[in-house]
């Protein structure tokens, strides 16, 4: 309840989750979670591809995105209950699970990525049940791995008098599959050889895809030139094409209020602010993030937003880039120079200055576009090129001072 003041005491807040990527623990502990699952549900209810590739900035909710699926496959209903998914036709079977995530292999030397990856692909087959052959690559277990699961699973689904709730083929989960490449790009040789070790893994869902009820790969960047996208002819990028899916991560300005408004009001009064003018403040920080040609909706990081709420400190400031900058950005700027611009607005940007297919020929403008730096203010469909420009103040102070450090560097 209010107080007369309008504003409601912390201890009467639903707690705020400041850094997490698991979507059960989550739930569990009573965190709030902005319902994003209409959009998972339309993915995989049979309306939407059966292979998905969406790219976002790092910290942006990709991981917990997984996490999600991954509860939505296993059948958990119950940490859905209230969410939009719980009100669709949605049968909850448990689906056998191939879950996947890559950032923390090491890319020291090629050497250690193969161990690493070993290791990383054994520990994900473990946990879905499948011993690791080591006499044979990571990608031919992964290759396996898909054949004796899929095919399991759909016998099982096939005996519907013994096991009804067994769902047909199996899910694959692949969260941050750049993420080697993206912190070798400092030396292209090395990232070369590890794109194409990534290759020979991702390649074996070709021919394989009969097996697969459902995979979704995520990553900061699309490197065109792996497998994944050259072989399988099946894989459809959501990333922005698709404005249904223009707001599946990040928060609109609707969904801020709609969950975060009695912390909102808290922290503007923290602020001593008036609320219309705290709302405008925080606008002009943390949103500006646009992930479609056609859809002009602007998106808050989520970590600006868990952040800046959670700890309501009487002020504004950098949440998102003290996380950490991008490897991808950070190890593609040893070796190249960032372009002396303007970056508050870059106009007749074509598409092909995305392309990260030729690691050596990377562009400064991609390269910040994908790490989030710049994002798109417009999209003009006569000429089919994007204005971009910084998402908001915390990145401008964020890109202003790589800029001058790069230049420290340079001149060191």
């Amino acid at each position: 309840m209010n107080d007369i003041d309008g504003h409601t005491g912390e201890k009467d807040l639903h707690p705020i989750a400041r850094d997490t990527s698991d979507f059960a623990d989550l739930r569990r502990s009573g965190f709030i979670y902005v319902d994003k699952t209409s959009y998972f549900h339309r993915l995989i209810s049979g309306h939407g591809p059966k292979c998905v590739f969406l790219s976002r900035p790092q910290r942006f909710g990709k991981s917990l995105m997984i996490s999600t699926f991954e509860e939505i496959f296993k059948g958990r209903r119950d940490l859905f209950d209230g969410l939009a998914i719980s009100k669709t036709d949605w049968q909850w079977r448990k689906y056998t699970v191939l879950k996947f995530r890559f950032n923390g292999v090491s890319t020291l030397t090629p050497e250690r990525f193969d161990a690493d990856f070993a290791a990383e692909v054994s520990r994900s087959l473990a946990t879905a049940g499948v011993a690791y052959d080591p006499s044979l690559s990571p990608g031919q277990n992964f290759g396996l791995a898909i054949e004796t699961l899929g095919a399991g699973a759909m016998d099982a689904d096939a005996d519907t008098a013994t096991n009804d709730s067994q769902g047909r083929g199996v899910v694959i989960l692949i969260d941050e599959y750049d993420a080697p490449v993206a912190h070798a790009l400092a030396d292209i040789d090395k990232a070369e050889a590890i794109r194409e070790r990534l290759s020979e893994f991702y390649i074996q869902m070709k021919d394989r895809t009969g097996f697969i009820r459902f995979a979704i790969i995520t990553g900061v960047s699309k490197f065109s030139k792996l497998s994944v996208f050259s072989a399988l002819s099946n894989i459809v990028d959501i990333s922005m094409d698709d404005p249904a899916y223009a707001t599946i991560l990040g928060y609109t300005d609707e969904e801020l209020t709609a969950n975060f408004e009695p912390h909102l009001r808290e922290h503007a009064r923290v602020m001593g602010m008036p609320y219309d003018d705290y709302r405008a403040e925080m606008k002009r920080w943390y949103n500006g993030f646009r992930f479609s040609k056609f859809d002009g909706t602007t998106l808050y990081n989520p970590v600006s937003v868990s952040e800046t709420l959670a700890l309501k400190n009487p002020a504004f400031g950098p949440k998102w880039t003290t996380t950490g900058r991008a490897s991808m950005l950070m190890n593609y700027l040893k070796r190249e120079d960032i372009l002396e611009r303007d970056y508050e607005r870059v106009e007749g940007v074509d598409e092909s200055e995305f392309d990260v297919a030729d690691l050596r020929s990377l562009k400064p403008i991609g390269m910040l576009f994908q790490a989030g730096y710049l994002t798109v203010k417009d999209y003009d469909s006569d000429t089919e090129s994007y204005t971009l420009g910084v998402p908001d103040e915390e990145v401008r102070r964020d890109l202003a001072k790589m800029v001058v450090g790069h230049a420290v560097e340079q001149l060191a």
